[in-house]
């Protein structure tokens, strides 16, 4: 499950011929960590690796200044 959740991960949205949807927004060359990053990583497992479930989410914001 680790090597499918990796490759779900690092596969960029568009890349494979035959299945231009499969992969994550994570591994797009012109993504930079930001906010949303989690919403990504949670859409793209949830949608593409059947054995993950979501128990439990946690959301902390950090304010600088």
């Amino acid at each position: 499950m680790r090597q499918s959740v990796s490759y779900i991960l690092r596969t960029p949205v568009g890349s494979r011929m035959m299945c231009r949807e499969y992969g994550s927004l994570l591994s797009s060359p012109e993504r930079r960590a930001k906010p949303s990053d989690d919403v990504c990583l949670l859409q793209a497992l949830l949608k593409w690796e059947p054995r993950v479930t979501l128990t439990s989410l946690t959301i902390e914001r950090q304010l600088n200044g």
